[in-house]
């Protein structure tokens, strides 16, 4: 009962790590570093709580597909929660859309840092570092719709809310 009509220009979601790794290369390009992704998502803005400035809502605008509510029993927004158009808020200084919020996204890198449940031991998955928050990060839950955030998850898993993009070493 479900298909990908009025989703064309939704981020492709469910795609584990090796799968994202098999497009980019197909398409000639490769997954960034965690590094790269946070330059990218900056988008000039060195220093910056958010992609688009330090204040959270400047005008009273949201500038990223994220909860907003009380996560996870109500969601204040017209509709239900999940991914939108990757177009659906401006661009960030470099012209990249949908780099916050949405959907996490798949980098190259390790994950390097504590996990949710005590420090890395040799007997945990590697993980991978995720970037960007999704539609389910809330204010009051984890704020993670920052460029500085960061979480770590199995290569293997696959969800509604991880996607990734491209990155290309041009010229």
């Amino acid at each position: 009962g479900t298909g990908l009509a009025g989703l064309e220009n939704h981020p492709v979601v469910h795609v584990a790590r090796s799968d994202a790794e098999a497009f980019a290369a197909w398409r000639g390009a490769r997954l960034p570093s965690e590094w790269e992704w946070e330059a990218a998502c900056r988008g000039g803005l060195h220093g910056a709580a958010y992609a688009w400035g330090d204040e959270f809502s400047p005008n009273g605008e949201l500038l990223a597909n994220i909860w907003t509510g009380s996560f996870p029993w109500y969601f204040a927004r017209d509709g239900e929660p999940g991914t939108c158009a990757v177009d659906r808020y401006p661009p960030n200084g470099y012209g990249l859309l949908g780099m916050i919020g949405n959907v996490w996204e798949w980098t190259s890198s390790a994950y390097q840092g504590r996990g949710c449940c005590g420090p890395a031991t040799s007997r945990q998955p590697q993980l991978t570092a995720l970037r960007g928050g999704s539609y389910l990060c809330a204010a009051e839950y984890c704020q993670r719709y920052r460029p500085a955030a960061r979480i770590g998850v199995e290569a293997g898993a696959t969800t509604a809310h991880i996607g990734f993009r491209c990155a290309r070493d041009d010229g």
